[in-house]
């Protein structure tokens, strides 16, 4: 796990390593689906081959905001933003939690959006 403090702010996460291997979350690879158990955060992504399964797993995550609407008509999802950002907490802008937790914020081009909290970022491949 890459612990949130060491994840450069404002980075672009949607090309992560793992590795020695970059993987193309934006282009190369469709996004399969996102779970939330046990206060972690999963994000999973293919290929169109099917070979290549990507999963970025946030620890410790806590959503602070969802935004879906009706993708009915939407057989994909693109991801367009992954960063670890600043946050307005009690009118202060922060870059981490009391508990060292980065801001995340993710993205996708059909307007679906998800804000949250978490200790750090895994990548896994297979």
């Amino acid at each position: 796990m890459i612990p949130a403090p060491a994840i450069e702010i404002l980075a672009d996460l949607t090309r992560p390593e793992h590795q020695g291997q970059q993987y193309d979350l934006h282009g190369m690879l469709h996004f399969e689906r996102i779970s939330l158990d046990n206060n972690t955060l999963t994000l999973k992504f293919q290929d169109n081959s099917a070979t290549n399964l990507v999963s970025l797993i946030f620890h410790q995550a806590t959503p602070t905001r969802f935004t879906f609407m009706n993708t009915m008509d939407e057989f994909t999802w693109t991801l367009d933003l992954l960063y670890r950002g600043r946050v307005e907490v009690s009118g202060k802008l922060i870059e981490l939690s009391e508990d060292g937790r980065g801001y995340f914020y993710i993205d996708f081009l059909e307007g679906q959006t998800i804000e949250f909290w978490a200790a750090g970022m895994e990548v896994k491949v297979g």
